[in-house]
């Protein structure tokens, strides 16, 4: 962000901040003002750190941020080492040979950035240091130049690291918004920003940053990794811990500030910290599924959707208890094309469900079990991708019958809420209906089944109180799948079949994950098809062996079914009845005695 002049009532309040700005970002400051800052009686370690950044911002471009600029220009904080001499300020790393300060100096250093349109002479900037009488010694890195400065002078030692410019352009995260700060050349009484953090989801002004340094509080911009390992060293963590330690203090939820991505990008994805705890608290979620395993978590910034979201937060808002939008952070499971178009578009309402239980709306759930069940193998990787969402239920519509002709939340309503532990839904389910009012914050992929799926679990956990009727009811289970041209169009269930067997029939389907029809049947039919009749009658339209449409339909169910499908079709279709009929192996850890009122799925079901 470019530099700026404060507004009135903070110029005000603290003129010195300009002066000091002054002293480093203009050329024309006079050589007795110099001089003064250097060998006057009034010089100190900080003087001399100001005359040092001039030489760098005014005579070499440089851009100075960090550190200094929070802790002096704009905080006048300053303090040393009371129990060693300004000679032991400074050590040497053992294995790198760089100079390291004593962590109670602050300000610490000096932070430039070197600039990208000249080249940087190292050597002439030592000599023109050394023209002002200043000794100073450079050591090389990869990717900056470490300076130790004033070494052995009463006032004692500072550093100052200089970053090359492509490597400056890689530092677009920020930490804390106080440090967040720069300063630049002819700009004599303006700050500027690093990165850009007056937008969402932040909406920090440089007014704010500059109150938020002289009350000593700092707001977090990034996830805190190493938040709860034993080894935090160069973690956020252990940043935070450092500012706290110099009498600073946290305020605010911890924001994550991604910059945008270029203008001809709708969105990028960015690595999350896998020691974060809320990455951990995922992984540990994702556990509860079946034989899978976390991959990867990318954090999605995508602005215009972030926006939107914005603008939904702020008109749910107005129209809730306490102005409280009841935000839930919630799991989507999907696959296919919509995994990028939800990265892209996010939750579009021209793509909304259109056969789910409570209507054509974007369905979501607080276990990922459930969204599971929607996030279909890739057919290349097999590889699943279920999102993590930041989602404005406002004011729910708690409702425990299903209700497909929802088009949108009852009235004073901003949601639907399907309340779970009843036959057929298990878990909770939560609708939105609306363009923007839910975000999709992070992408997860985790690994797929490389081989059918040959164990499942009861969906709603209830205890196994007798496995002798658990046995006769699974070996009674009879899933029936008639096909037409490799496509499934018609799901047959005993009227005996209860809902802990779901995912036993999902995991017969997983094996023919190459059928379109599934991207479609799987999540919702699968779950529905158990508190139909005895059948669910689908029915598709093929032309040119490809798929036109499929409807689906529960509401006449006869004892004789025979689908009437089109008649110009017979020379290409033949159809088939399918019976699959499970066999059961009854296994358990302990051979004698088992206490079936702790055991959960004790009953492993085997195709």
């Amino acid at each position: 962000v470019a530099p700026r002049v404060l507004k009135p009532q903070i110029r005000q309040q603290y003129r010195y901040m300009e002066e000091r700005i002054g002293k480093i970002t203009d050329p024309d400051r006079t050589s007795i003002d110099r001089w003064k800052s250097l060998k006057g009686p009034a010089a100190k370690r900080e003087t001399r750190m100001e005359v040092v950044a001039w030489i760098a911002v005014s005579l070499f471009d440089c851009r100075l941020e960090g550190g200094f600029v929070r802790d002096w220009v704009v905080g006048d904080y300053s303090s040393k080492p009371t129990h060693i001499p300004p000679q032991q300020w400074v050590q040497y790393d053992p294995k790198s040979g760089m100079p390291i300060l004593d962590r109670d100096l602050v300000p610490s250093d000096l932070d430039c950035h070197l600039p990208a349109a000249k080249p940087f002479d190292v050597e002439a900037f030592l000599d023109t240091l050394y023209g002002y009488g200043i000794i100073a010694k450079a050591f090389k890195q990869d990717w900056r130049y470490v300076i130790l400065i004033d070494e052995n002078t009463k006032t004692g030692p500072f550093t100052m690291d200089l970053i090359e410019p492509h490597i400056a352009l890689t530092h677009d995260r920020i930490d804390f918004d106080v440090s967040n700060l720069s300063l630049e050349k002819l700009y004599t009484r303006d700050l500027g920003m690093r990165v850009d953090i007056t937008g969402s989801p932040s909406w920090i002004q440089l007014e704010t940053i500059v109150e938020n340094i002289r009350r000593k509080e700092f707001q977090v911009l990034r996830p805190i990794d190493g938040e709860n390992g034993p080894n935090t060293s160069g973690t956020v963590a252990e940043r935070i811990e450092k500012m706290k330690s110099r009498g600073w203090n946290p305020i605010g939820k911890p924001l994550n500030i991604i910059p945008n991505p270029p203008p001809t990008y709708n969105a990028i994805l960015v690595p999350y910290p896998a020691s974060t705890v809320l990455y951990k608290n995922i992984v540990t979620a994702m556990q509860t599924i079946n034989g899978a395993r976390v991959i990867s978590i990318e954090q999605i910034k995508n602005p215009d959707i972030e926006s939107l979201y914005e603008y939904m937060r702020k008109t749910i808002s107005k129209e809730c208890r306490d102005n409280d939008p009841n935000e839930r952070e919630l799991y989507h499971g999907t696959s296919g094309d919509a995994v990028e178009g939800i990265i892209n578009r996010g939750y579009d309402d021209r793509f909304f469900s259109k056969a789910g239980a409570w209507g054509h709306g974007a369905y979501f759930a607080d276990d990922p079990r459930k969204s599971n069940g929607y996030a279909n193998p890739d057919p290349k990787t097999t590889r699943r991708v279920i999102f993590y969402n930041k989602v404005l239920l406002g004011n729910e519509s708690v409702q425990t019958k299903t209700d497909a002709t929802l088009t949108a939340a009852p009235i004073d309503h901003h949601s639907v809420h399907g309340a779970g532990g009843w036959t057929g839904f298990q878990f909770h389910e939560y609708i939105v209906y609306r363009y923007g009012q839910a975000l999709p914050y992070l992408k997860i992929t985790r690994s797929g089944h490389p081989n059918p799926i040959t164990e499942t679990e009861d969906e709603n956990e209830n205890r196994v109180t007798s496995t002798a009727i658990a046995q006769r009811d699974l070996e009674n289970l009879v899933v029936r799948f008639r096909w037409i041209d490799g496509f499934l169009v018609v799901v047959e269930a005993d009227s005996s079949t209860k809902i802990d067997h779901v995912n036993f029939v999902k995991g017969v389907l997983s094996t023919f994950n190459s059928s379109p029809i599934l991207i479609l049947l799987l999540g919702p039919l699968m779950e529905e098809v158990f508190t139909a009749k005895t059948r669910y009658i689908c029915q598709t339209e093929i032309r040119d062996k490809k798929i036109q449409f499929v409807k689906y339909d529960d509401d006449s169910v006869e004892e004789d079914f025979n689908a009437n499908f089109d008649d110009n079709d017979d020379d290409e279709i033949s159809s088939k009845l399918i019976s699959i009929k499970q066999e059961l192996k009854l296994q358990s850890s302990v051979s004698v005695s088992v206490d079936e009122n702790a055991v959960k799925n004790s009953v492993p079901q085997t195709i």
